[in-house]
């Protein structure tokens, strides 16, 4: 089930999600269930399918999301979103390209500046291989610049430095270095001159200006 898979991932990641097949007992009331979870998520993904207009409560449910002003991320396997929720950009899922689809649903969270920033630093800090730094990174850089101050950029570059997974991540590293110097006036130059030491420009991107 897609549901299913977009919501493996996130968990990974410290991103809690609700379905209401899965999240809601069998004896509680659905409809109130489903307005509290509605009332209280920071993002609405609807998956459209040609199935999506069937269903008793899918379009209520978008409606009542665009009512409580939420950010709505559609995501389109067979069918474009349409009526109110139309206007969105719609992210077109693959199920042979299921992890992809799901990162790329996490991208737009962070980006919209949806994520728990302080939560997330602390995954971040954790990675636990060079390929899970890869993953966590490529979510972190895109947390909007207004959700950071100098207390999380400096935990940032102390995890990076401290973490060998992430600091030998040759996925990571391109990342961490383009993020870090977008933001550097946060930094103390001690800290950015200690991330620098660590994450060495390679010549090639210092001559494209990759990281700046």
């Amino acid at each position: 089930m897609i549901a299913d898979k977009i919501k493996q991932i996130p968990k990974r990641l410290s991103i809690t999600s609700f379905i209401a097949q899965d999240d809601i007992k069998p004896t509680s009331l659905w409809e109130k269930e489903i307005r509290i979870a509605l009332r209280n998520c920071k993002v609405f993904i609807p998956i459209v399918s040609r199935n999506f207009s069937k269903s008793d409560w899918t379009d209520q449910e978008s409606g009542f999301a665009l009512a409580l002003r939420k950010s709505i991320i559609p995501v389109s396997v067979d069918k474009a979103p349409y009526g109110f929720i139309g206007k969105y950009q719609a992210l077109r899922w693959d199920n042979n390209e299921a992890v992809e689809g799901v990162l790329q649903i996490a991208e737009r969270i962070a980006e919209k500046g949806k994520l728990d920033v302080d939560s997330f630093i602390a995954r971040f800090s954790k990675c636990s291989s060079f390929d899970d730094a890869a993953i966590v990174t490529r979510i972190l850089v895109f947390i909007p610049r207004k959700q950071l101050n100098r207390f999380r950029m400096k935990k940032i570059v102390e995890a990076a430095i401290q973490n060998d997974q992430i600091s030998n991540s040759w996925k990571s590293q391109p990342l961490l270095r383009k993020f870090v110097h977008y933001n550097q006036e946060l930094l103390r130059p001690t800290s950015l001159s200690r991330f620098d030491k660590v994450f060495s420009v390679d010549s090639s991107e210092e001559e494209n200006g990759e990281y700046l």
